[in-house]
């Protein structure tokens, strides 16, 4: 644009200085051709007067022609009436020339003076002819014609051709000097302007301006800096809401797929790349192998225009896909939700209904016989009334401790991060005390419990009672699960600030895969001995909950006919 500028610049004072210089040249000109004019007519009056005032003394015309000449700076010609010339102050070749074809010898209707230019014979100069007037001599008229070369046409023409040509240069480095001052001060808020709006297409809102002119380019700055102002808080509002609409994907505990109808990726959140390990760019969802089991099948649902909600599973886990349509877009939202847990626990429920209803079925129908028999009379023996009544007192021993079993169960469950006081007990005392509750019932299968415990008084959130039921559990199963004539070892020691106890026995063992549901409810390693031994399989459930109230853990070591080792490991 700054050339431009120049340019144009440049041309308006060219054809200005030239225009300037021509019409100074013709004024000049004209100027000068009319004071030679006046001076001619001048010089011709005083000739006329002189004439006049001598016509007796009249020399030669050739002669009287040259002393006039001498007397002024005009060539002087007398031409009779038909326009043939008589006498000339510098030599008689004019007298070969006729002036019969000018307006002034071949009618009268053109008046004196006049004048008229015409070149040199060598085409050099002008030469001005001005037929001043006419006069008597020897009583004959003649037209005085006075004539000058106008020499001072080719100076003064060379004159003004270099002034013109100065001028140009000249005018045109200090225009060019002025004009770029002047364009820089004029540009240079449309260059921040068009900056500022480049930026604004690199995305780049903050870029300040600050214009200081007061015409309408201030006007048009203000409006931008308002516009861009505008811009950048509207883009400042979206990109805050789709930052939140980021984070909240994010922190969704579902994977979320946007695609186009192709399969083009258009957005996934961060637990779809953490749960599917989507950490390779890839530009459609088909081009990843571990998302095979979403793609499947999908461009047909896609074409059909389906809305899909089904469960489909992957690496053992369960999904539930739901595929649905964005309205007024040509995109398409896929979720996968992890229901793995949900699946487990649903299975779980309807395993505890299940084992819970037969686990209170077989005591029920049991007594419900036994008392049905006795109410039709059918038994009159004494004695075998009262094995019924024993084997009612057992049953309902066993309900009793079904019962209770749930009960602790459920109490420890919902007890969960509610034990917050801390408990002073001696370890050695403590677990002494427990261990000789379960002696005569050990004896009966010729089993010796042997235990190494430090004596020692420790502060945590167990208590006696609490001792009592977990570790209570551990070595009842111990017993019932032990062979006759075989030994149980109970240690418990501190170490870094932790207590560990151990319960280890030698009986059947657990296989490794009854290892990871032991601590389920109703879960039995061995059904048929576990209905000899009258177990609940709510032991190890309780001892698992109780254990994970006081923040602690407990670990299993077994082996098949070689035995099996309980750890418990709580923080003091």
């Amino acid at each position: 644009m700054r050339r431009k500028f120049l340019t144009i610049c440049f041309l308006l004072i060219f054809i200005t200085s030239l225009t300037l210089g021509m019409l100074f040249n013709r004024l000049m000109i004209n100027n000068y051709i009319e004071t030679a004019f006046s001076t001619a007519l001048s010089q011709g009056k005083l000739i006329s007067i002189f004439l006049s005032e001598n016509k007796k003394n009249y020399l030669p015309l050739f002669r009287l022609a040259q002393f006039f000449a001498n007397k002024s700076d005009y060539r002087v010609t007398f031409i009779g009436e038909n326009g043939i010339p008589i006498a000339d102050s510098q030599d008689n070749s004019i007298i070969f020339t006729s002036y019969k074809e000018l307006p002034v010898f071949s009618t009268d209707a053109v008046s004196l003076p006049t004048y008229r230019i015409i070149p040199s014979p060598d085409n050099k100069n002008k030469i001005l002819e001005v037929f001043a007037q006419k006069v008597t001599i020897d009583r004959q008229p003649v037209v005085l014609m006075l004539s000058k070369k106008l020499t001072f046409f080719n100076d003064f023409q060379k004159k003004i051709a270099g002034t013109i040509v100065f001028s140009i240069l000249f005018s045109g480095i200090i225009s060019v000097i002025f004009t770029i001052i002047v364009i820089d001060k004029a540009i240079k808020p449309i260059l921040l302007l068009t900056q500022a709006a480049k930026n604004i297409t690199l995305g780049k809102f903050n870029t300040s301006l600050s214009i200081n002119t007061h015409d309408e380019i201030k006007e048009l700055s203000n409006n931008f800096i308002y516009m861009q102002n505008k811009i950048n808080n509207l883009l400042q509002t979206i990109e805050d809401k789709a930052n939140n609409l980021q984070l909240i994907l994010n922190n969704l505990q579902s994977a979320i797929f946007v695609i186009s109808p192709t399969g083009h990726l258009i957005l996934h959140n961060d637990y779809a790349k953490r749960e599917f390990h989507l950490f390779n760019y890839c530009d459609s969802i088909y081009d990843y192998p571990q998302l095979k089991f979403i793609t499947e099948n999908l461009n047909r649902i896609i074409l059909n225009n389906k809305t899909i909600n089904l469960k489909r599973t992957n690496k053992n886990k369960v999904y539930r896909i739901k595929l649905n349509y964005i309205n007024n877009t040509n995109q398409i939202i896929i979720t996968a939700q992890d229901i793995t847990q949900i699946e487990m626990t649903e299975k779980m429920r309807r395993e505890f209904v299940s084992n819970a209803s037969h686990e209170f079925k077989t005591p029920i129908t049991i007594i419900s016989g036994f008392i049905e028999t006795i109410k039709l009379g059918h038994i009159k023996d004494p004695q075998q009334i009262s094995h019924f009544i024993d084997i009612i007192e057992q049953e309902i021993n066993r309900l009793s401790l079904l019962t209770n079993n749930l009960l602790e169960l459920s109490n420890s469950e919902n007890s969960i991060n509610k034990e917050t006081v801390n408990k002073h007990i001696n370890i050695y005392n403590s677990l002494n005390l427990i261990i000789s509750l379960y002696e005569n019932m050990a004896n009966e299968k010729n089993i010796h419990i042997k235990s190494s415990v430090q004596n020692i008084n420790i502060t945590s959130l167990i208590s006696q009672d609490w001792l009592r039921t977990v570790i209570g559990n551990l070595i009842d199963n111990a017993i019932k699960y032990s062979n006759n004539d075989s030994n149980i070892f109970i240690n418990a020691h501190v170490e870094q600030n932790k207590l560990f106890i151990s319960v280890e026995d030698e009986g059947i063992g657990i296989s490794n895969s009854d290892l990871q549901n032991i601590f389920r409810r109703f879960y039995r390693v061995d059904k048929s001995r576990n209905s000899k031994t009258g177990g609940s399989g709510l032991g190890l459930a309780i001892v698992k909950s109780m254990v994970s109230n006081v923040h602690g853990k407990i670990k299993v070591n077994s082996k098949i006919n070689i035995g099996t080792t309980f750890t418990i490991i709580l923080p003091l």
